[in-house]
Order: structure tokens, then sequence, then C-alpha cells
């Protein structure tokens, strides 16, 4: 992520996620579905404020009259404990939450503008990982999450939002390998909703693009039912490769089905 200091640093997207937490309510799918969100937007587009000590001596001038950060400067980051004692590095996604912490509420404030990558070189053996916006929206990932965060964006997966039409030339398939972790997944995605009636998994080429095709039976809201699916398998999709999902009723769903002798993988 390129980031360019001379702008605000705003997060308006990932406010409005965080937000959230506190209306999805008890229905745990709808609760990782939006922890999905929210953890694909730090990893791939929020940056923050993180709040740093250093002294003179690890600044000098650029040469246009500015102070900067000496590459070997000692650079001390500010943290927060948790009550159990364990170590976060405070992230925050604005200036106002950043003031709502009471020693820095009126008080000079030296900070670095980071990315994921960033806060990646940051964690060390000695944070037990992040804290967002502490005084406010306060969500906590830890470092495991981080790295699993990490890889995932690492591996480039993709959902694909775009849907197979029935003039698309594909070929459809079995899997070499059974996706038992991205199956059972969906599986449970599909028993918390009342909306997900049948689901079944194919490999799919097309154009050269290999991808998992899901055929899905449903009821409602057929954007809603694919976008809950999708947030479910993000994680269990192999880099490089492609989930796309079709509704059982359409003309396309209905000869996978029947031209392959396809059995679901759920079915309520």
């Amino acid at each position: 992520m390129n980031i360019d200091v001379n702008k605000p640093v705003e997060n308006p997207a990932l406010l409005e996620e965080l937000r959230k937490r506190s209306t999805v309510g008890s229905d745990r799918q709808a609760q990782i579905n939006l922890m999905n969100n929210i953890m694909h937007l730090v990893a791939t587009q929020a940056t923050f404020l993180v709040i740093i000590k250093l002294d003179e001596k690890d600044m000098e001038p650029d040469g246009e009259g500015k102070m900067i950060i000496k590459k070997d400067a000692h650079m001390q980051v500010q943290m927060i404990s948790s009550p159990d004692g364990k170590h976060y590095i405070p992230l925050f996604t604005d200036w106002p939450s950043l003031r709502q912490w009471d020693i820095f509420k009126d008080a000079q404030v030296q900070t670095l503008v980071v990315g994921f990558d960033d806060v990646m070189a940051l964690v060390n053996e000695n944070t037990f990982g992040v804290v967002i916006n502490p005084f406010s929206e306060n969500l906590c990932i830890t470092t495991p999450q981080l790295q699993h965060m990490k890889q995932v964006k690492e591996q480039g997966t993709h959902i694909s939002e775009n849907r197979v039409t029935e003039d698309t030339p594909v070929q459809i398939g079995e899997a070499r390998e059974y996706p038992a972790n991205l199956v059972n997944a969906i599986k449970e995605y599909a028993e918390s909703d009342s909306r997900v009636k049948e689901v079944h998994i194919k490999m799919m080429t097309r154009n050269g693009q290999m991808s998992f095709l899901l055929v899905i039976d449903h009821d409602g809201d057929l954007n809603e039912v694919f976008k809950g699916i999708a947030g479910a398998g993000r994680a269990f999709v192999p880099a490089g490769m492609f989930l796309e999902m079709v509704p059982l009723n359409s003309e396309f769903g209905q000869q996978v089905v029947t031209t392959t002798f396809s059995k679901p993988i759920y079915k309520k």
C-alpha cells in the first residue's frame, strides 16, 4: 500500500463496520461475516496513527526545512496494557479517536502513519496483538489473527462477485483434492442461515482460470445469501483461485447438477 502522508488519516469504511459490532446482535454467522469484512479492510485499505516516542537526536533535516526520522533511529512505540497484563499496540483510525486517550487529549504527540504491512513489522514477541481505537470501538486483534490476515493477503485470495451466465463456455469437474475446510465453512454457514436450502460444489475452468463453483438453492435475496457464503468461505480459497456462485434454479445451475449427477454438500 502506498500511503500519502499529506492526506489526513481517515477510515470511514472501517469505522462504519466497527460500529456495526454493537448492532449485529447474537447471530453468530452475522458476527463472523462482519469480522471478515473488518479484517479485510484492515489488511488491504486502512491506514492508522501509531503513537511513538523519539528523542531529538533521532531526527534530522531533510533539506527542505522539515525534520524526518533517521534510518538508525531508536523509535519506541506507545503500548497499552489490558487488565490481565497483555501488551497491545494501539492503532487509531483518525485524530479524534486518538484524542480520546486522556493522557494525549491536549498534549503534543508524535505519530507515524502506518498501513497493515507496517503494523506487522511493529508486532513482536512482546506484543499480544493490536487494539483499534481502544477508547471507543475497542477492537482487539491478536498476533495469530494478524499473521493469518497476512497469509490470506499474500495469497491474493479473491472471491468473485460475478455470476456465471448460461452462455459462458466452461468445463465442470471434481476437485483433485477435496476442499474439506472450505466445504465445512460453507456447511456451517448454511446451517445458520435459514435461507440456504441446498449447496453443491464443483471445480470449474473458464478461460484457463480454475475456480470453485457453488450451485445454491435458496430463499430470499440472492445477493445477501451469496455475500454471506462468500464471507464464510473467503479464508479457505487457495491462492490464485476464485469462488463463484450460481442459483440452482438457473438454467446453468440445473445443467451443472443434472449432467454431473451432483450430490449436495449440504441440504436442509
